[in-house]
């Protein structure tokens, strides 16, 4: 009999654990939504920077870049969203240990040295965000990739090759 009450209390524990998971799951992602508003990509942007207008880069659309001291190249996101802060993260993958590499405060180099991931909060202007990049002798030649994360997860991947 005292067999069959802690069978019964086991199964009425794991059927209530469950849904109080359930719930705390349903209730978790309605405060992630709110507070991380899934962003929306209108349109994007990989290739050479030709200029700036006002601080936002001009891109020449490519996937193959020449080696060549002070090229410098970029992506542009335009989104959705317009006069909102968001938090996106960006995690360049290298062919190779690039010889040279100069990094600002907000990006830091992974451990094997073939990351860059820089962590950044933009006001959006005009929904859009963006980033650069120069090449230097000493980069590695081959393909690369870029991946833009928000809060919500991945929002675009480039792939491209430095020749």
């Amino acid at each position: 009999m005292k067999f069959k009450r802690l069978i019964i209390v086991i199964i009425v524990f794991i059927v209530l654990l469950g849904f109080v998971s359930f719930k705390n799951d349903f209730i978790s992602e309605k405060i992630k939504s709110f507070i991380c508003p899934q962003v929306t990509v209108l349109g994007e942007k990989f290739g050479i920077v030709t200029g700036y207008r006002g601080d936002i880069p001009k891109i020449k659309e490519t996937r193959s870049i020449a080696l060549k001291d002070g090229v410098n190249f970029g992506w542009i996101i335009v989104t959705k969203e317009a006069d909102k802060d968001l938090r996106w993260r960006e995690v360049f993958v290298f062919p190779e240990k690039p010889k040279n590499l100069t990094v600002t405060g907000e990006t830091k180099i992974s451990s094997g040295g073939r990351k860059a991931i820089t962590e950044r909060s933009s006001s959006l202007k005009e929904g859009i965000i963006y980033n650069t990049w120069g090449l230097e002798r000493g980069d590695p030649l081959g393909k690369y990739k870029i991946k833009i994360y928000t809060p919500q997860g991945l929002i675009k991947e480039f792939s491209f090759e430095v020749r």
